[in-house]
């Protein structure tokens, strides 16, 4: 009679490693016996000489449906527009090569700065000028309506031209061959050049700014200017200065004056001030002070005068001296 004997650690661990290696050579045995399938790889295909067919969506054509459909984009620029052809900036777009398998499988790209540059040769988007007079001047007025962003205009118009290629490219028809783009402007951009004197103010009565022009460079401050019909445009000087002067027709101090026009029509000056105070009942003292706020600023509120905020008034009346130019345009 034989008596079992019990099994050490050891000899589970040795049978339990037998039963792997085992295991792993019948795997081995079954891999070398059926064959695993690979993918399909074009190139080790043609390397084998094997004899392959791709199978390529009507989308992957969308180059030439797109050449053959591309939009026209319109411009709009004051009242003037530009069309702005595919071929007009053929230069600027390129169509890469997405498959080898589908060689017409393109993705399309396009450079904005070269967009730029050729929407700059476009005649119908040259500024277009008027000509303000006054005390025996002139000078040549850049109409704010020609003042073009063509930066952001280019990348408008890149815009575009890539999502009319998406919409081709997802098997989709243009729902229009001509797309349109108001101009974007330059809000912030001056009217003049700063060549018409060493030194002068310029005001635009249209976005309500003011520049300081002095030796070609200016500074920009938003101002409240006069209303429709209001706006004293010409060709001014600064006529004299007071540091607080009293308006005897609205009955308010204007801080920080500087007279630039006399208007018959209104039988008062006009000049560029301080956003104004007053007390109640609009007298020259009171009990408290009213002043005009500054969310006025930015919008056309006087009937020829321009204010600003009463530190930029400061600014700009310690700046100037009498005499000074001051040109108003809309």
């Amino acid at each position: 009679m034989y008596q079992a004997v019990p099994l050490s650690r050891v000899h589970v661990f040795i049978l339990t490693l037998g039963i792997f290696f085992f295991l792993g050579a019948v795997a081995f045995l079954i891999s070398s016996i059926i064959p695993v399938e690979q993918s399909f790889n074009p190139v080790i295909a043609a390397v084998q000489g094997e004899k392959t067919v791709a199978s390529c969506s009507p989308e992957t054509h969308s180059k030439e449906r797109f050449l053959a459909s591309a939009p026209t984009i319109r411009v709009i620029a004051g009242g003037n527009i530009a069309e702005i052809s595919f071929e007009t900036l053929s230069l600027c777009i390129s169509f890469e090569q997405q498959s080898l398998q589908c060689p017409n499988d393109t993705q399309f790209s396009i450079d904005n700065l070269c967009v730029q540059r050729r929407l700059e040769q476009q005649e119908a988007l040259f500024p277009q000028y008027i000509e303000i007079t006054g005390l025996k001047q002139k000078v040549s007025v850049k109409k704010q309506d020609w003042a073009i962003n063509f930066e952001v205009l280019a990348e408008q118009v890149g815009e575009q031209f890539s999502n009319a290629y998406q919409l081709v490219h997802s098997g989709k028809d243009l729902d229009r061959k001509t797309l349109t783009i108001q101009a974007p402007l330059r809000i912030s951009e001056p009217s003049t050049d700063g060549t018409f004197a060493q030194k002068y103010i310029e005001v635009d009565g249209s976005r309500q700014l003011m520049f300081l022009w002095e030796n070609g460079k200016y500074r920009t401050f938003s101002v409240s200017g006069a209303l429709q019909g209001y706006n004293p445009v010409g060709i001014h000087k600064v006529l004299n200065k007071s540091k607080l002067a009293w308006s005897s027709t609205a009955n308010k101090w204007m801080p920080y004056w500087m007279a630039f026009m006399y208007d018959p029509s209104q039988k008062t000056m006009l000049g560029i001030h301080s956003l104004v105070y007053w007390f109640p009942g609009y007298q020259p003292t009171g009990e408290y002070v009213i002043r005009e706020p500054e969310s006025n600023v930015g919008t056309p509120r006087s009937t020829g005068c321009i204010r600003l905020k009463e530190d930029e008034a400061k600014l700009v009346y310690d700046w100037a001296n009498v005499g000074d130019w001051v040109i108003v345009h809309e």
